[in-house]
């Protein structure tokens, strides 16, 4: 018998594996978290598999997940294609880009696909780094768009924000009695800015264990059990959880988050990836 695939559940299911979670897949797509378990629901009963697994937040691909997976990919990548090829307006040119690693490690992939699929003729240049730097990258013009954490300079649009979480590996303990410890960016970072400012304001002792420059190098450490970090939830899989109430750890505030550009509809293929990085938001 033949099973067709509805490529809005194929697209889902892959928004589903860059983000983690339901409700994160479901602003991605413009859908509603139960309309995008439902999708999940029909693609399961339609091949006889179970294609998720839920581990703490997060939703996990199982062994069939993952092979569906690819070949979803493929399939949305060779359908973006054949749309883009019949568009009587292709866009052609050059978009340098710049993104935080948070974005860089889940949304940002799915993006890139898409927006090439729809747009082969523009040529993407990423750089992935932190916000301060690709803000005045896109101030000093070495960038024409960048998506970080807002408010750094004059060029930044407001796209939205997302709570902060404290972050540790799966299993570990933090003793009580003892300073909290800390695995941080180096400065200047405003999740290590919020970090110290609410554990300051409880009166909680803390100690800097480790410091990087790098979110892989930060994953590592806290991964590592040397201690916790504040990052938004993007950050929780490969073995990282949001820390339990048990730890007692002070609320962290909001991080708002900007899509920085000189003037986004200067160029058609800036505007155009602008658009892409608002609905993906």
């Amino acid at each position: 018998m033949t099973v067709d695939m509805d490529l809005q559940n194929l697209r889902t299911l892959a928004a589903i594996a860059d983000t983690g979670t339901f409700a994160q897949a479901a602003a991605f797509v413009g859908r509603t978290p139960p309309a995008v378990g439902l999708q999940m629901r029909k693609l399961e009963l339609q091949l006889g598999t179970s294609l998720f697994v839920k581990q703490g937040r997060r939703m996990e691909l199982t062994p069939s997940g993952e092979v569906l997976l690819a070949h979803a990919r493929r399939i949305l990548r060779i359908n973006d294609a054949a749309v883009a090829a019949l568009s009587p307006m292709a866009l052609k040119g050059e978009v340098r880009l710049g993104a935080t690693q948070d974005f860089a490690d889940t949304v940002l992939p799915t993006m890139l696909a898409q927006f090439s699929a729809k747009h082969p003729g523009i040529r993407l240049d990423v750089k992935v780094g932190r916000s301060r730097e690709l803000a005045d990258d896109v101030l000093n013009g070495a960038l024409d768009l960048a998506l970080a954490a807002g408010g750094l300079n004059s060029l930044s649009k407001a796209l939205g924000q997302e709570p902060m979480t404290w972050v540790a590996a799966d299993g570990f303990e933090l003793d009580p009695n003892a300073p909290v410890p800390l695995v941080v960016f180096d400065a200047p970072c405003p999740f290590r800015d919020s970090a110290l400012a609410t554990l300051n304001a409880c009166a909680r002792s803390w100690d800097i264990r480790y410091t990087s420059p790098s979110l892989s190098g930060v994953r590592a450490a806290v991964a590592a059990g040397l201690g916790i970090t504040v990052r938004t939830g993007r950050l929780l899989k490969r073995g990282l959880v949001e820390a339990p109430p048990h730890f007692a750890l002070p609320t962290l505030p909001h991080v708002k988050f900007a899509i920085y550009a000189r003037d986004e509809e200067a160029r058609p293929p800036i505007a155009a990836m602008a658009a892409e990085i608002k609905d993906a938001f």
